[in-house]
């Protein structure tokens, strides 16, 4: 099933979200990451994957990401390398398409390319923004977080330059140190909105902040970051709070199934929440702690959340919308189970 776009906010609407976090625990001993991957409920084959490399011009021996079939990258972009660096995005449109006419040049490099580059190389969150922002094609524009998990003290706040934040646009970006974020916050949320003033003026997201779907402090999973995050202590805790959907009850979600922190777009309902239902959801996520970060290890789960929502199948999303959504190599229903990738 596809969706036709009759506007830049209705394209953007379902294809650029994800959902991103870190976690500083309360009494600092422990970190937490995470990330949730949004796309089309049919494209839910996920693997994880391994490469190695003997390449002397590098301390990196082996990456780790979460992938599909066929491809040599992720997709997602969520890596971890044998350095401990740890990397997610999520990703954000760009409403001033001057920036395309004026920064866009085939003398670039494509994200995908940029990103395995930077994880081959990087031992630190400022060498890996360093290195990806050589070459910025503008095809592709996030907020990336690149943490270092070998720079953690279990019972100390991190040490700066622990977790770089970083943001793109045609032509520019900007990365910087967030450790102080996170230590102040507990925790730093990545929500499809940039928070560099910059970047948010050019790519016409601040023009747009009246509402509060493109605000970052104001929308609504920023908003639930704020609501829920302070409890969160545990990992397990944590795994929940990734699959959290309340939409029903969550008045912070604006009874939008779409508009918190682990998607279910097939629920929405035009007269809830003024917009259609497609079969887009968050199909996943990855999350670690420093222990797990730093062997290249994750706790994982495929499928759609079915936390306070109905579980999702894709012959009961055909039978209510009358169409048929082909999902070769995938099963109807969805096991609800953390797995663990590990070497192994």
């Amino acid at each position: 099933a596809t969706v036709e776009a009759t506007s830049p906010e209705e394209f953007w609407d379902v294809n650029t979200h994800c959902t991103g976090a870190v976690r500083l625990t309360p009494d600092n001993s422990d970190v937490f990451m995470a990330h949730a991957t949004w796309i089309y409920t049919n494209m839910a084959r996920k693997t994880g994957k391994r490469h190695y490399m003997d390449n002397p011009r590098t301390q990196v021996e082996h990456i780790a990401f979460s992938s599909y079939p066929g491809v040599v990258t992720s997709c997602d972009d969520f890596y971890m390398n044998s350095e401990g660096i740890v990397v997610f995005e999520t990703s954000y449109g760009i409403f001033n398409h001057d920036l395309y006419d004026a920064y866009m040049t085939p003398k670039s490099v494509p994200t995908w390319m940029r990103t395995q580059v930077a994880n081959w190389i990087a031992t630190s969150p400022m060498d890996w923004t360093s290195e990806f922002g050589k070459e910025n094609s503008g095809t592709y524009n996030n907020q990336w977080l690149v943490l270092q998990s070998n720079m953690f003290a279990p019972g100390s706040p991190p040490p700066a330059g622990f977790v770089y934040k970083m943001e793109m646009a045609p032509g520019f970006y900007r990365a910087w140190d967030a450790t102080d974020e996170l230590i102040d916050n507990g925790y730093i949320p990545s929500v499809n909105v940039p928070t560099d003033p910059f970047i948010a003026n050019i790519t016409g997201y601040a023009a747009k902040a009246w509402d509060p779907y493109y605000s970052y402090e104001d929308c609504a999973r920023y908003q639930i970051f704020q609501e829920l995050m302070p409890e969160v202590e545990s990992f397990e805790e944590f795994q929940s709070f990734m699959r959290y959907n309340n939409y029903l009850s969550d008045p912070l979600t604006n009874n939008d199934p779409g508009q918190t922190i682990a998607a279910r777009y097939d629920l929405r309902d035009p007269a809830l929440c003024g917009r259609s239902p497609v079969p887009m959801s968050a199909i996943d996520c990855k999350a670690v702690n420093m222990h797990m970060a730093r062997r290249q290890q994750a706790s994982v789960i495929a499928g759609p959340t079915d936390d306070r929502v109905p579980t999702f199948s894709f012959s009961g999303y055909g039978a209510e919308q009358d169409t048929t959504v082909y999902h070769a190599g995938i099963p109807d229903t969805f096991p609800s189970q953390w797995v663990q990738f590990t070497e192994q």
